[in-house]
C-alpha cells in the first residue's frame, strides 16, 4: 500500500489505476453486447426479407415460362402424335411376326412334346403295374401271414383249453381230498368232544363242548347272543345244535344235546335263558 492511500484504494478522493481499467472494461462488454443484438436483429430482418423475396422470384418466374411450356407441349403434340402413326405399323409387324414365330416354334416342337407325352404315360402305366405286383404281394403275404397268426391262435387256444381242463380237475381233485379231510377231521373233533362231555360230566362237559371262553358278563351275552339265533332270550335244543355244528363242522349226537340242556335248565321249562347260561358256564369250571 502505498504511503498516504487509504486502505479501500482512495487517495483524497482520487480513483485507482486498477478501478478505472475496470469500469472501462465493463463499459467495452455493454457495447459489444448491444452490437451483437442489433447485428442478430438485422440478420433476422435479412433473411425474412431474402425469403418473401425468392418467394416472390418463383411465382414470377412460374407465371412468365407456363405460357412457353404451354405452346411447346402445343407444338409437340402433332409430332408425338406423327411419331406415333407412323411407327404403328412396324408395331403390328413386329406382333405378327412374334405369333409366327410362336406357331413355328409349336409346330416344330409338336412331335418332341407328343414323344414326352407318350412316354409319361408309358412310365405312368408302369407305375401303376408295379404298384399292382406291389399289393398283390402283400396282400398274398398278409393272407399267409394271417391264416398262421389263426393257426397258431388255434394252437394257443386248444393248449390252454387242454391245460384249464387239467387245472379244474386237479382243482376239482384238491377240494374233494380236501373236504374229506375236512369231514375226516370234523368227525374226529366231535368224537373228541363226545368223549370228553362222558368223561367230565354234564356241566364241565358242558363247558368243553364251547372250549376256553370269556367267562365275564359281556364274554358270556355275547356267546349266548350267538347261540341264540332267533334272538328270543332263550336257547333251544335246535338252536344248541346249530351252534355245535358250526363249532365242530358236524353234527353232534343229540344225546348229547339233551343233557346238555338238561344240565343247565333248572327251571325244567326246556329252555335255556341267560341267568342259567352264566350259572353252568361259570360253574366248577376247570381249566
Amino acid at each position: 500500500m502505498g504511503k498516504g492511500m487509504a486502505a479501500d484504494g482512495f487517495c483524497c478522493g482520487v480513483r485507482s489505476k486498477d478501478e478505472s481499467q475496470a469500469e472501462e472494461k465493463f463499459d467495452l462488454i455493454g457495447k459489444i453486447t448491444e452490437g451483437t443484438n442489433v447485428i442478430v436483429e438485422t440478420s433476422k430482418a435479412a433473411a425474412t426479407a431474402t425469403m418473401e423475396k425468392s418467394k416472390e422470384g418463383v411465382t414470377f418466374i412460374a407465371e412468365k415460362t407456363q405460357p412457353a411450356t404451354d405452346f411447346v407441349a402445343e407444338k409437340t403434340k402433332p409430332a408425338t402424335d406423327f411419331v406415333a402413326e407412323k411407327t404403328a405399323p412396324v408395331t403390328d409387324v413386329v406382333v405378327g411376326k412374334a405369333k409366327e414365330g410362336y406357331s413355328a416354334t409349336m409346330d416344330a416342337t409338336a412331335p418332341a412334346r407328343a414323344v414326352i407325352v407318350e412316354k409319361s404315360m408309358e412310365a405312368a402305366t408302369a407305375t401303376m403295374d408295379g404298384a399292382k405286383v406291389a399289393a398283390d404281394f402283400t396282400a398274398e403275404k398278409s393272407k399267409e401271414a394271417a391264416t398262421a397268426t389263426m393257426d397258431g391262435a388255434k394252437v394257443a387256444a386248444d393248449f390252454t383249453a387242454e391245460k384249464s381242463k387239467e387245472a379244474a380237475a386237479a382243482t376239482m381233485e384238491g377240494a374233494k381230498v380236501a373236504g374229506e379231510w375236512t369231514a375226516e377231521m370234523s368227525a374226529k373233533a366231535v368224537a373228541g368232544a363226545t368223549e370228553a362231555f362222558e368223561k367230565l360230566g354234564d356241566v364241565a362237559g358242558f363247558q368243553s363242548m364251547f372250549g376256553l371262553v370269556d367267562t365275564s358278563d359281556e364274554g358270556l351275552e355275547k356267546l349266548f347272543n350267538d347261540v341264540d339265533d332267533d334272538g328270543s332270550g332263550e336257547i333251544t335244543d335246535a338252536e344248541m345244535k346249530t351252534m355245535l355244528t358250526k363249532i365242530y363242522g358236524s353234527a353232534v349226537n343229540d344225546d348229547i344235546i339233551t343233557k346238555m340242556m338238561a344240565a343247565a335248565d333248572t327251571d325244567k321249562n326246556g329252555l335255556v335263558d341267560l341267568a342259567e347260561f352264566k350259572v353252568i358256564m361259570r360253574a366248577d369250571r376247570v381249566a
